[in-house]
């Protein structure tokens, strides 16, 4: 099945913004390679995190209760937030790659590839970007329904 182009308008990528491209590409890429070792690390500390915790707990001469499960609850979320980085920092690495072949090549499948690589970055981040302003705005309700009924009592 032959897939239809509706063409409103042309749309010339001229030298200029070839070569916007191609920074854009090596910037990305450059980008990229940062959030994998970023992520790489955070994974690593979050292996490390569990006896971080039970070292700071022991050099505090046990002025918190500690338990096993919230240093396994440590190593858990640090592993978590590096998984859910990688999948923006992929999708960038994958839009460097495949603009750069686009724009080398004058290749339409690479570029559309990478086109659709770009807003899933867009669009996780800014998903993302929703559920940490719902949790604030969920956290300082809570506050102030907390703030609200101390007084009260």
């Amino acid at each position: 099945m032959e897939e239809q182009q509706t063409h409103l308008f042309e749309l010339n990528v001229d030298s200029a913004a070839q070569a916007f491209l191609r920074e854009a590409s090596k910037w990305a890429k450059f980008l990229a390679i940062l959030g994998f070792i970023f992520e790489g690390l955070i994974a690593i500390l979050g292996f490390f995190a569990g006896a971080i915790t039970s070292t700071l707990y022991r050099s505090m001469g046990g002025m918190f209760e500690y338990s096993q499960t919230g240093g396994f609850g440590a190593v858990l979320l640090y592993l978590a937030i590096a998984v859910v980085a990688f999948f923006p920092t992929l999708y960038l690495f994958q839009f460097a790659t495949h603009i750069r072949k686009a724009v080398d090549t004058n290749d339409q499948e690479s570029l559309t590839f990478a086109l659709g690589r770009l807003k899933s970055v867009f669009k996780f981040r800014g998903i993302l970007a929703i559920i940490g302003i719902s949790i604030w705005l969920i956290a300082i309700v809570a506050v102030m329904i907390g703030a609200m009924l101390a007084t009260r009592g």
